[in-house]
């Protein structure tokens, strides 16, 4: 019998895509996901819901039966302002939810569970490439939580029969995709002239696509048991360009003002986007060379084709 993929927060951004591919290439998959949405092949009582983002010890969530990878997509991001509350729900939803899954996988007899981080644990901005042997350096409550459920992660398997990936993508783009890339799109809308002209930092990003493909490769490739990965489309581009090509797959034209960088924090900051402000303004670059040489992986799309992509007609 084929193994099973479970994907964990399949009604999410990346969850969804990530279920939609295993579907669209006949793998057995069940999806989990916090939202009241009808999977063709998802038994009712898997769902999770957010009264569920307890601690515990992996009894009070479920594994469908004959899984062999379980994808952990699952996640909170992209809270401006978080209170008390907001915070309390980061570490569970990002730290322990993950943990009590993986502890659940390990118990039903799964073979792999696949951990999607960020990059953020490495920072918000750095004048190197990062890689896998960069050290932390989170700068946000979300970016600790992920280093927690990492290092907990961690632990767990390290007497476990099954195998632990994790991922580290830099801000994921495509159709719908939230934070920044859904922020700078709809300034792209306004027609009105925008601020980044001046920003040359160079910056890693990843299409949903590019990302989805290497998921699906981490199932069942040997060389990504026990390993962590940073992954982007391979090609680095200054914010500028950036929002220069999400207009040009809008259509539309964009003016973009040639201002130092300083000049678009205080302006981004005056419309309550000082923290995007910030990591927009940065540089951040990621090399990917350990995830494209010990996989044999290639991004499929290229940074033009991704931003396309991401607007359909």
């Amino acid at each position: 019998m084929v193994d099973v993929v479970q994907v964990i927060g399949a009604t999410g951004f990346i969850g969804g895509h990530v279920y939609e591919a295993l579907c669209s290439r006949s793998y057995p998959v069940v999806g989990v996901g916090r939202k009241s949405v009808e999977f063709a092949n998802v038994d009712p009582s898997l769902r999770f819901h957010s009264d569920s983002l307890k601690c515990g010890d992996g009894t009070d969530v479920r594994i469908a039966k004959n899984v062999g990878t379980v994808i952990f997509c699952a996640g909170m991001a992209h809270i401006q302002n978080p209170t008390p509350e907001d915070l309390e729900q980061f570490f569970e939803a990002n730290c322990y939810l993950p943990v009590r899954y993986a502890k659940a996988a390990i118990r039903c007899g799964a073979r792999r569970f696949i951990f999607l981080s960020s990059i953020g644990v490495h920072g918000e901005k750095g004048n190197e490439p990062v890689s896998e042997r960069s050290p932390y350096a989170p700068s946000n409550h979300y970016s600790r939580s992920k280093i927690l459920a990492e290092q907990k992660l961690i632990k767990l398997f390290e007497e476990a029969d099954c195998e632990l990936v994790i991922i580290r993508p830099p801000m994921v783009y495509g159709p719908e995709a939230p934070g920044n890339f859904s922020r700078v799109s709809s300034l792209v809308k306004t027609g009105l002239p925008l601020p980044f002209g001046g920003l040359k930092n160079q910056r890693s990003f990843l299409f949903v696509g590019n990302l989805v493909s290497f998921i699906v490769r981490c199932i069942d490739h040997p060389n990504a048991a026990g390993q962590v990965f940073v992954v982007s489309d391979d090609e680095d581009v200054s914010t500028r360009d950036f929002v220069q090509k999400i207009a040009t797959a809008q259509k539309l034209r964009c003016i973009l003002l040639p201002l130092p960088s300083w000049f678009f924090k205080v302006a981004m900051t005056l419309i309550g986007q000082g923290k995007a402000a910030g990591k927009l303004a940065a540089p951040l670059t990621v090399d990917c060379s350990h995830a494209k040489r010990s996989l044999g992986w290639t991004p499929p799309y290229s940074l033009a084709e991704g931003i396309r992509l991401s607007f359909p007609d």
